[in-house]
C-alpha cells in the first residue's frame, strides 16, 4: 500500500529567480522489514508559491488519479513491484509514453480507488471515492487489509475519530510485527499478551497502551462477527483495557479554577490546548479525540454536529458566544483546531501525551496540579446536576 500526495517546492537555484517553484508528487511506501521510504516525482505544474496547489487543483487531482492508475496496473500484473517501479512508470505516464497509453486513458475515467492499494494525502482525500479492493480477491484474512477497509468505512459514516483510531492501531501493529503480514489466524491469547508487553516496553503511558488494546479488541470482535475468526474473551482478561478517567465521581474544576483557566494569558501550543478544553466545556463536555477531529463541516447553522467516538451517536450542540469566539481564533486548516494538522505523522496517542503534559503545566498555574482534559466533562456534568433547567426557563418567562 502507498500514500500519495502533492506538495509544492520553491526554486532553490539563484539563477532561477522569478521562475517560481514546482508541484511534485510524493509516494510513500513500506519496504520489507517495515522501513518507510519516500520518492518524489516532479510534475509539469509550476507557480510562484504554494497557492498553485489551489489554482491548479483540478490538474493535480487528475495527475494523482494517474499515479493511482500506475499502481493499480502494477498490482494487476501479479508480480512483485516496489516504490521505484511506481515512480518510474509514473514518469513515463506523465511524459505521455506510448507504453502507458492504457493507463492514461484509464485515469480519465470516473471510478473509486482501491483502499487496499493507496491512501491519499488529507488535502486531496475527499476528492476521491474509495472501495474495499480486498473484498474483490484481496486477502480478507489479513488484519492490515481489514483495518484499512474499516477505517475507510468509518470515515464514510462520519465516524472520523474511530477511523483514526483504527489507522493508529494499524501503524502500531505493523511496528510490533516488524512489517510482516499479520493474519487473523495468528491471533490468540499469547499474541495479545506479547503485544501488551511490547507496548509497555516502549515507554507508552498506561492510557495509550489501553487505547491500542481496546481498539484491537474492538477490531477482533468486529471481525469475529463476520466469521473471520473466533474470539476468546479470555485473551484480554490479563491486559490493561481500562478507560482512564472512568469513575463514579468524575474529577471537576471549582468555579474559581475554571475562571482562572479561562482568563489565563497563554499563547502557542498551550493557548490552543486551553482553548480546546474550554470549547469542550462550552459544548457540554467532549473527549479530546472528538474535539481534535472536528472539521468545518461539523459547524452547521449555529450548531456543532458530530459523532461521539465511543458509540458513534450524533450530538447536536448550540454554539454560544464564547465557543464561537474561540473558533474565530483558528481557521484555514482541515480541522477546527490545528492540533492534528500540526502533528504530521505523529500518532494520536503521542499527541494525547503532549496535550496531557501541557495541561499539567497549565494546571499548576491555576492551582490544579492534576488538570486533565476529561475534567471538562466532569465539570460540565457537575454544573448540569446543580441547575434546575425547567425552573430557570419558567423564571425567565
Amino acid at each position: 500500500m502507498f500514500l500519495i500526495t502533492a506538495q509544492f517546492r520553491a526554486s532553490r537555484s539563484r539563477g532561477a529567480k522569478g521562475k517560481g517553484g514546482v508541484v511534485f508528487y510524493r509516494v510513500t511506501g513500506v519496504e520489507p522489514g517495515g522501513v518507510r521510504v519516500d520518492r518524489n516525482v516532479n510534475s509539469d505544474i509550476r507557480g510562484d508559491d504554494a497557492g498553485v496547489l489551489v489554482t491548479c487543483r483540478e490538474r493535480i487531482l487528475s495527475q494523482l488519479r494517474l499515479l493511482y492508475c500506475v499502481i493499480e496496473r502494477l498490482a494487476g500484473l501479479r508480480q512483485p513491484y516496489g516504490i521505484d517501479d511506481v515512480t518510474s512508470d509514473f514518469r513515463l505516464a506523465l511524459a505521455g509514453d506510448a507504453k502507458m497509453g492504457d493507463v492514461v486513458r484509464r485515469s480519465g475515467e470516473d471510478f473509486a480507488l482501491r483502499s487496499d492499494l493507496v491512501s491519499v494525502g488529507r488535502e486531496y482525500r475527499n476528492a476521491f471515492r474509495f472501495v474495499d479492493g480486498a473484498a474483490d480477491g484481496g486477502d480478507s484474512g489479513n488484519i492490515a487489509d481489514f483495518l484499512r477497509v474499516e477505517a475507510q468505512r468509518m470515515r464514510g459514516e462520519g465516524r472520523v475519530s474511530l477511523s483514526r483510531s483504527y489507522l493508529s492501531t494499524l501503524s502500531s501493529l505493523r511496528d510490533f510485527c516488524g512489517g510482516e503480514a499479520l493474519r487473523f489466524g495468528d491471533v490468540d491469547g499469547r499474541f495479545v499478551a506479547a503485544y501488551s508487553s511490547w507496548l509497555a516496553s516502549g515507554g507508552l503511558s498506561a492510557s495509550t497502551q489501553s487505547f491500542y488494546l481496546r481498539t484491537l479488541r474492538g477490531v477482533l470482535n468486529r471481525a469475529g462477527s463476520r466469521g473471520l475468526l473466533t474470539v476468546d474473551a479470555g485473551w484480554f482478561r490479563d491486559v490493561n483495557t481500562r478507560v482512564v478517567g472512568e469513575s463514579a465521581s468524575p474529577k471537576t474544576l471549582s468555579d474559581n479554577e475554571l475562571q482562572r483557566l479561562e482568563a489565563l494569558e497563554l499563547s502557542g501550543y498551550e493557548g490552543m490546548v486551553r482553548d480546546m478544553f474550554m470549547f469542550a466545556f462550552y459544548c457540554r463536555g467532549m473527549e479530546l479525540v472528538d474535539v481534535a477531529n472536528l472539521t468545518p463541516e461539523n459547524v452547521r447553522e449555529g450548531y456543532l454536529v458530530y459523532r461521539r467516538r465511543l458509540k458513534g451517536h450524533e450530538r447536536r450542540v448550540p454554539l454560544g458566544a464564547k465557543a464561537r469566539e474561540i473558533l474565530a481564533r483558528y481557521g484555514g486548516g482541515n480541522h477546527l483546531f490545528p492540533l492534528l494538522d500540526d502533528a504530521g505523522d505523529v500518532q494520536f496517542g503521542t499527541t494525547r501525551n503532549y496535550v496531557a503534559d501541557s495541561l499539567r503545566g497549565i494546571g499548576e498555574r491555576i492551582g490544579c496540579a492534576r488538570l486533565s482534559f476529561s475534567m471538562n466533562i466532569g465539570t460540565w456534568k457537575a454544573l448540569e446536576a446543580e441547575v434546575n433547567v425547567p425552573e430557570l426557563l419558567l423564571g425567565a418567562l
